[in-house]
């Protein structure tokens, strides 16, 4: 039986996430990378959680894909 891969979770902090239409930008920027399992964003608490498997994509890549819709990401511990 093959075993299920491992995901882990990251959670961020997002400056500047300030609507329903920002968080979006976010979420689908996310959605599309492989590894990534699940995305949740949250503009009223300024926050993404990413269930990814890291055998696939790293913590960096997704800061580094957040970053790349124009917002600071400040990785929190879970």
């Amino acid at each position: 039986m093959p075993s299920q891969p491992t995901s882990e979770r990251l959670k961020l902090r997002i400056l500047g996430l300030d609507c329903v239409s920002c968080s979006r930008v976010i979420n689908r920027a996310l959605e599309g990378v492989k590894g990534v399992r699940k995305v949740g964003v949250s503009f009223m608490m300024d926050l993404v959680f990413v269930d990814y498997e890291p055998n696939l994509v790293s913590k960096e890549e997704i800061i580094d894909i957040v970053k790349k819709t124009g917002y600071e990401a400040i990785p929190l511990a879970n």
